[in-house]
């Protein structure tokens, strides 16, 4: 009966010791599992977020050329405006030093003979 006992027992225990080694393989499963999703999360946030920076910086890129060709545009308008009053100015009168439309400043050969007294309405 000792012998009897003993082996009884000793299958009990084997038993209940493959029992608990499956389900601590599934246990692993799932742990394993757990661990790979929170790690894809991690990379997903960070993918998220870097793409987010991306976005802004292209946005914040744009703005600035935008910017920087409206600035150029004006530039260059006020550029032609100072250009156009160089290239027209002494138009009007041959050997003016300076004319517009409206005045007179004297000529090269007769700047006139003291100070304001040159200035003459056109």
């Amino acid at each position: 009966a000792g012998n009897a006992y003993q082996q009884a027992f000793t299958n009990y225990q084997g038993q209940r010791n493959n029992i608990y080694n499956t389900l601590a393989s599934i246990a692993g499963f799932g742990q394993t599992a757990n661990q790979t999703s929170a790690g894809l999360s991690a990379n997903t946030a960070n993918a998220m977020s870097s793409l987010g920076i991306g976005a802004a910086n292209a946005q914040a890129a744009g703005t600035v050329g935008v910017a920087n060709a409206i600035g150029g545009g004006i530039n260059n308008l006020g550029n032609l405006g100072y250009l156009n009053n160089i290239m027209n100015s002494g138009a009007n009168t041959a050997g003016s030093v300076y004319s517009n439309p409206s005045m007179s400043y004297g000529t090269s050969s007769n700047p006139g003979t003291s100070g304001l007294s040159a200035f003459t309405a056109a």
